[in-house]
């Protein structure tokens, strides 16, 4: 059993993702790996060019691509889970056969 749990466990886990999404990091971090920030709202006197563009393109809704999985059935990903599980678990799975499945 975790010695952090319940309440505490909780209030770290705050203070982490707090911390994570905050404005100044947010916009260190994704500057430094050439990125766009999880949220809009950044610092943007440690931005760069790039994420400004990035960042204005997405201010347009038709410009954002809304996830692949939203356009597939529920069987249809449960079957991709399923073969991502066994290739991952099968080293003599070979990529071609798991990219025809």
């Amino acid at each position: 059993s975790s010695q952090l749990d319940g309440p505490v466990l909780d209030a770290g886990q705050f203070q982490l993702v707090s911390i994570m999404i905050s404005r100044g990091v947010q916009a260190s971090v994704n500057v430094a790996n050439g990125c766009i920030p999880v949220r809009d709202v950044v610092y943007m006197s440690l931005s760069d060019d790039s994420m400004q563009l990035g960042l204005d393109i997405l201010k347009d809704p038709a410009n954002v691509v809304t996830s692949a999985n939203n356009w597939l059935s529920n069987d249809t990903t449960g079957q991709m889970q399923e073969l991502i599980a066994e290739f991952w678990a099968n080293d003599d799975m070979p990529i071609a056969d798991a990219q025809k499945r």
